[in-house]
């Protein structure tokens, strides 16, 4: 994860903890983000400890559109069984080597654009 992407992303957990720690005053008060790991180039987890020492677990993700952003969401063990799911993988296998396909048949047809690189 690059340095600016870290940054980011530890604003963005901060800022996340002070909106759900205003969301409800009689709610258990979200204390301070404890730990932001890294899981890839684009997500993270981290870790908030509430007023009650209860711990929250958010999955954060950089979406990479209009200049880029952080977004998050709590996950759930359904979240994680359908992300570890093997048809997840085989279709974005698929679809990658149809792309391919696809960009080589390209290349194939405009063969005045094709650049050398050495």
């Amino acid at each position: 994860m690059t340095r600016q992407l870290l940054d980011s992303l530890l604003v963005h957990a901060e800022e996340m903890r002070k909106v759900w720690d205003g969301k409800n005053i009689n709610s258990d008060r979200w204390e301070e983000v404890e730990t932001v790991v890294p899981c890839s180039e684009t997500t993270a987890v981290i870790t908030i400890r509430k007023a009650s020492n209860m711990r929250v677990v958010i999955l954060a993700v950089w979406v990479k559109t209009q200049g880029g952003k952080w977004t998050h969401f709590i996950p759930t063990y359904e979240h994680l069984y359908g992300l570890r799911n093997d048809r997840l993988y085989k279709t974005m296998d698929l679809v990658e080597e149809q792309n391919a396909s696809i960009r080589k048949m390209d290349w194939e047809d405009r063969p005045d654009q094709l650049m050398v690189v050495r």
